[in-house]
């Protein structure tokens, strides 16, 4: 069960109006890497200095009246037009946040740091570094 606004947004629009039908194999295999894509892009951006403000894109202020911008509130519409059709849409194909999430869950459990772990933490270091140093 899902436990941010979009996520029980979704769930609720697809127990309503959901269809749902599922993506074909070869299109769920592309779609589930969107995501973990858009998180790279994120990490990227930052690490740029690009000047775009992600937080404009999260669709979680769209659940807040005069908070979401234009962004994140197309980004909500969109994810719920999709819920209509494909179960939780937005929260499989298309939340960086999720991915990210989604990695330190899969991960959590090795009981000791690993490489992947040491890389991430060497970025968002570098990432922190870069921001305020």
């Amino acid at each position: 069960s899902c436990r941010c606004p979009p996520g029980v947004a979704q769930q609720l629009v697809g127990r309503w109006w959901g269809r749902g039908r599922s993506i074909g194999r070869r299109a769920h295999v592309f779609w589930r890497q969107v995501p973990a894509m858009l998180l790279v892009g994120c990490v990227l951006i930052t690490l740029g200095n690009a000047p775009i403000s992600l937080v404009d894109l999260e669709p979680f202020d769209a659940w807040v009246l005069g908070v979401g911008g234009v962004a994140a509130t197309v980004i909500a519409v969109v994810g719920l037009l999709a819920a209509c059709r494909w179960p939780l849409a937005y929260c499989r194909y298309g939340c960086p946040t999720g991915a990210l999430l989604e990695f330190l869950r899969r991960h959590s459990r090795s009981g000791g740091v690993t490489l992947a772990d040491g890389v991430l933490l060497s970025i968002l270091g570098w990432a922190a570094w870069q921001t305020w140093g």
